[in-house]
């Protein structure tokens, strides 16, 4: 029988449900969570720099000084979400639903290709606006 790593089995976590999971800080880093379920799950410091998170729920979820640089989160279900002082830059969004995301003193800057063709920039952009610590840049 094959021992698995652990690289193995973030490997295979694609549409898994780790919904509620307590998983700060850790290491996902280029790991695919595409469609994984990790609403209300506490990723508090984790490193998800360049994850592939397509279409994955992370309502509710705690990600507060998670590190998302680079990461891929087209169509992801993000509503809820605490997102406060974490590292945001070249994320993708495209399609993402951001609605009542907190982005305090979070250090926020999308791709310039995908703020383009963003479909609900206005709604990113008020989050940029608001005088609640976040940096755009």
């Amino acid at each position: 029988m094959k021992r698995k790593t652990l690289a193995n089995i973030l490997a295979e976590l694609n549409l898994s449900t780790l919904r509620g999971a307590d998983l700060r800080g850790f290491d996902f880093c280029a790991s695919c969570l595409k469609g994984a379920d990790l609403s209300h799950a506490n990723l508090e410091g984790a490193n998800l720099a360049g994850v592939d998170l397509r279409g994955a729920k992370l309502r509710g979820a705690n990600l507060k000084g998670a590190n998302l640089e680079h990461a891929d989160l087209r169509g992801a279900k993000l509503r809820g979400a605490n997102l406060q002082q974490s590292r945001i830059t070249g994320i993708e969004l495209l399609g993402a639903d951001v609605r009542n995301v907190d982005f305090t003193g979070a250090h926020i800057r999308p791709r310039d290709d995908v703020t383009k063709r963003l479909p609900n920039l206005s709604l990113l952009k008020n989050y940029y606006e608001r005088p609640n610590g976040c940096s755009v840049s």
